[in-house]
């Protein structure tokens, strides 16, 4: 059970990476992205293709993990809104996922996203991607909500990932008992 999450720190980190930005946006602007046409993202060497409403920017991260060094492969786009999107795949030594549960990694994935955030998984199924296993679920901490799919294909895993701010409601916000009704 501790290599599971050892193998999720790609996940932690990654989502170190995107996360840092999300919550750093305002939070009081229009849905950019309801807005902009989505358009299709393709990653040859990654072997995925995905939509975004922009162009994410690539970038690299070599990350030091239980068994071995991992590149981490992050597409990211932030929108002016606080919504930040972003798509990673990491290859691990083929070696450490021989015989192993993939089921294992994934449960790294979900937990090292949740404790990166300090947040509370709200829901998660178990699904498959192109046959592979994979899960979905969504975790809150009180400042944002994260919609993540996650996947493993042989000594790969994929991270789809949606981070949302939480509106701010002028509803919720301006509710008060009135006199009356107060004890």
């Amino acid at each position: 059970m501790r290599r599971s999450v050892k193998l999720g720190s790609v996940a932690l980190l990654g989502f170190g990476i995107f996360g840092a930005g999300l919550l750093a946006n305002g939070q009081d602007k229009k849905d950019d992205a309801a807005k902009t046409e989505w358009k299709e993202f393709k990653c040859e060497e990654g072997r995925f293709k995905v939509q975004y409403p922009g162009t994410p920017k690539e970038t690299t991260q070599k990350i030091k993990t239980a068994v071995g060094e991992v590149t981490l492969h992050t597409f990211m786009l932030e929108m002016p809104d606080g919504t930040a999107y972003a798509t990673m795949y990491s290859d691990y030594p083929e070696e450490s996922m021989t015989g192993k549960d993939p089921e294992a990694l994934l449960d790294g994935a979900r937990d090292g996203l949740t404790k990166n955030v300090k947040g509370t998984i709200l829901k998660e199924t178990k699904i498959k991607i192109g046959g592979n296993p994979g899960r979905e679920f969504v975790v809150v901490n009180g400042q944002i909500t994260i919609l993540a799919r996650v996947c493993a294909v042989k000594n790969r895993l994929y991270q789809a990932l949606e981070g949302l701010p939480l509106p701010k409601s002028k509803l919720l916000s301006s509710f008060e008992l009135i006199e009356s009704e107060k004890k």
